[in-house]
């Protein structure tokens, strides 16, 4: 019985660090997403709408509170 138990919280430890090892990992994929989704927004107003860039960039930024916010 306490082999199990011990077999048990040590794999429960094992995930829990690495869950905490993954947080900035998939923090940067979450990144990476939003750019590629701004990055087809942009591509589509641009291609559909004529929309002067100034006034794109604009509303692109407005759409977004990530670091994204600061290149557009």
């Amino acid at each position: 019985m306490v082999k199990i138990l011990g077999g048990s919280l040590v794999l429960i430890a094992a995930y829990l660090f690495g869950m905490k090892l993954m947080e900035p990992a998939a923090e940067h994929i979450r990144l990476l997403e939003e750019g590629d989704l701004l990055y087809r927004i942009l591509e589509s107003e641009i291609r559909n709408t004529r929309t002067p860039l100034p006034i794109l960039f604009g509303e692109l930024s407005d759409r977004t509170n990530t670091r994204w916010h600061n290149f557009f």
